[in-house]
């Protein structure tokens, strides 16, 4: 019951332009980190729909070809708008950039979230024991959404940021940053729950 941790995931991200990357070097440069961050790294992003394994109801060409179907002349303003940071967190093992997001914001990623549900597998019951290790304890209404949506850290438990860098690491001094803007939301493809290696196989626009 084990196989499925070898299968691919498959996840939808907001990817920020280059003002992020600017601001991330700095921030490091600040703090001493000695990390080469580059733009192409699909690994800095806002996380609107979390890893799932494809359903065996579907296929990737048909959850590619819902992926172009997002209208975002709906949601313009989402791709367009600066975005402030707000504050720097640790959260679940990652220091977190946190941006200042508006209602419009948490409703087009809700909206994406949900409609690319259908294709997410549900896993069986051994299965699920084995994937909720992959998380800390969760509280009673973040295991509900994890039987829901297959993932705990939706809604009011949302990251509300991007992830930059393991919390082990010490980040003593601030510098002032920049606002940046999403020039593209992804389809993104995961090799295995083992492997960190991000493959692009969808965007927008």
């Amino acid at each position: 019951m084990t196989n499925f941790i070898n299968d691919p995931l498959y996840s939808i991200a907001l990817y920020p332009n280059d003002t992020f990357f600017d601001n991330l070097n700095s921030l490091f440069k600040k703090n001493e980190i000695y990390k080469n961050i580059f733009s192409s790294d699909l690994s800095f992003n806002y996380l609107v729909k979390a890893p799932f394994y494809l359903s065996h109801l579907s296929n990737e060409n048909k959850m590619i070809d819902k992926f172009f179907s997002i209208n975002l002349d709906k949601y313009k303003n989402i791709l367009n708008h600066p975005y402030e940071f707000d504050f720097i967190e640790k959260n679940n093992n990652f220091h977190i950039l946190r941006l200042k997001v508006k209602e419009q914001f948490i409703f087009f990623l809700n909206v994406i979230m949900r409609d690319f549900d259908v294709f997410r597998r549900t896993l069986e019951y051994n299965e699920i024991k084995i994937d909720l290790l992959r998380f800390n304890q969760l509280s009673e209404k973040e295991l509900i959404y994890y039987q829901v949506w297959g993932y705990p850290y939706y809604f009011e438990f949302s990251f509300k940021g991007i992830p930059i860098l393991d919390a082990s690491y010490d980040l003593k001094n601030e510098i002032e940053l920049k606002p940046i803007i999403f020039k593209s939301i992804k389809l993104l493809k995961q090799d295995s729950i083992k492997s960190n290696k991000l493959e692009e196989i969808a965007s927008l626009p």
